[in-house]
């Protein structure tokens, strides 16, 4: 289990609050199988981009120059397939690398530096809901936030996401830990 550094969190504390412990998630590029069928879809829609710009642009010899609407269109399909089969599983791994938790003696902290920073804070109490999901890798939530989500099909989706500590390797060290902390057996 990761040792707490605390330096970096010091202006962030209370007065006799301590961090016991930081960690990481895990950054690396993963498709997990709930994603599978919108990885199909984008690559769906990268071939029929492909077989749309191939329509579009088969007699350039009569066309003005330059693209055409639709071949606007076109490229524009290969883009929203490259996103939805490749991008998101980027972006999710990039924002993950750029993350960083931490735990005291009163509340659970996310820190994230990507597209601007943010700070964000759970006041761990006695009534906390905390819930472990063990892998590998970890999660423990301790917390629901809204989110917004664009499914390829449905559109832009508004739900609520658990939020905490994930994909993280030592997570039932770390479960232990919030229960101490929810119990107010440290500090």
């Amino acid at each position: 289990m990761s040792e707490a550094g605390g330096d970096a969190w010091a202006p962030h504390l209370e007065d006799g609050e301590t961090i016991l412990w930081e960690g990481r998630p895990d950054g690396r590029i993963r498709i997990r199988r709930g994603n599978l069928p919108t990885v199909l879809l984008g690559l769906w829609f990268i071939v029929f981009g492909i077989a749309w710009l191939g329509l579009t642009t088969a007699d350039l010899g009569n066309a003005p120059a330059g693209p055409s609407l639709f071949s606007l269109v076109g490229i524009a399909i290969v883009l929203i397939g490259l996103y939805f089969a490749v991008g998101q599983h980027v972006w999710e791994a990039y924002r993950r690398r750029r993350t960083v938790y931490a735990l005291s003696t009163q509340r659970a902290f996310i820190a994230v530096n990507a597209l601007g920073r943010r700070l964000s804070f759970y006041p761990i109490k006695p009534d906390t809901e905390i819930h472990g999901v063990f892998g590998p890798p970890d999660a423990i939530h301790f917390t629901t936030e809204p989110r917004a989500r664009l499914h390829p099909l449905r559109g832009l989706e508004r739900m609520e996401n658990p939020t905490g500590f994930e994909d993280i390797p030592e997570g039932r060290a770390v479960y232990a830990l919030l229960r101490k902390v929810q119990r107010g057996e440290v500090g």
